[in-house]
């Protein structure tokens, strides 16, 4: 697979399309969606640096550039493109730890009304025998509606009771 750039600076007059539609065709690009773009131009016009950041642009200068300028920008994109990378990171070592986990792992999204699940792991679906499509954007509570007797019910006490009666510290 290539590899994406940290950082994207473009003029708005290239030679085969505007700065605007590079962007555009980028931000298309999954490898290009966080990449910081930067666009410069000649041109005052208040309409293009608007339209710039509309299509994506992260950052934009008119010319001429102040080097010192550019210098200290790019130093803030590429840091901000860091950051964003080491989230990533993180975000990726979080998720591998929570889908091997043994625990049964559901998480609905409080902000949205009914309170859907938005993540399931594999344990969930190994203990309450629904698959991640059954689940995902159901309502937690979709699993109280199984009766007292049902498989389901029945493993999601025991391990309710096993966790009480400290088994899984």
């Amino acid at each position: 697979a290539a590899r994406a750039f940290d950082l994207l600076i473009l003029d708005y007059r290239l030679p085969d399309r505007t700065g605007i539609e590079a962007i555009c065709q980028l931000r298309a690009d999954p490898r290009y969606r966080h990449v910081p773009m930067m666009m410069l131009t000649g041109d005052g016009d208040m309409t293009v640096r608007l339209d710039a950041i509309r299509a994506g642009a992260t950052d934009f200068l008119t010319k001429p550039v102040n080097i010192e300028e550019l210098r200290l920008r790019v130093g803030n994109l590429l840091a901000l493109r860091r950051a964003q990378r080491d989230a990533a990171t993180r975000e990726e070592l979080l998720e591998t730890v929570i889908e091997a986990s043994s625990a049964s792992i559901a998480i609905g999204d409080a902000t949205m009304p009914e309170t859907p699940l938005i993540y399931v792991n594999a344990a969930f679906e190994r203990l309450s025998g629904y698959s991640r499509a059954e689940a995902l954007a159901k309502n937690c509570r979709f699993l109280s509606a199984e009766p007292e007797t049902s498989a389901v019910r029945q493993a999601l006490r025991r391990t309710i009771d096993a966790r009480a009666a400290g088994a899984f510290r």
